[in-house]
């Protein structure tokens, strides 16, 4: 069984000891949720679904592989439960990138996730 204990901001994390399995369709029980990005690889739009037990603050961006930022998708505060980021495939100044392997940051509290997406052109 998990343990939940809160970090930055209220938010709720798994402790390192606790072991994580799915509760109910809508999300992860008491956990931060970050899923893989639909569809992978995409042209020209995805979507980030997490899942959040208690509001709480989120930051998701984009980097390149060589780590350099692409853009910022979200920076602000979701509300309890399932939520969803639409990408454009597009950087900050609005072009398009171009095919290749970025990832997607996933930040809320003390929990940090990262996802491998695929952009084909």
């Amino acid at each position: 069984m998990a343990s939940l204990i809160k970090g930055k901001n209220n938010c709720p994390i798994l402790s390192s000891r606790g072991k994580y399995e799915k509760d109910g369709l809508d999300g992860g029980g008491d956990i931060i949720v970050f899923d893989q990005n639909y569809p992978n690889p995409f042209n020209p739009n995805t979507t980030f679904s997490f899942y959040l037990p208690e509001p709480c603050h989120v930051k998701l961006e984009i980097y390149n592989i060589l780590g350099q930022k692409v853009k910022v998708l979200a920076d602000e505060y979701f509300p309890v439960g399932r939520n969803n980021i639409t990408w454009d495939s597009k950087n900050s100044a609005g072009k398009e990138v171009a095919s290749g392997v970025y990832f997607a940051r996933f930040t809320s509290g003390d929990y940090t996730s990262s996802k491998k997406i695929e952009v084909v052109r």
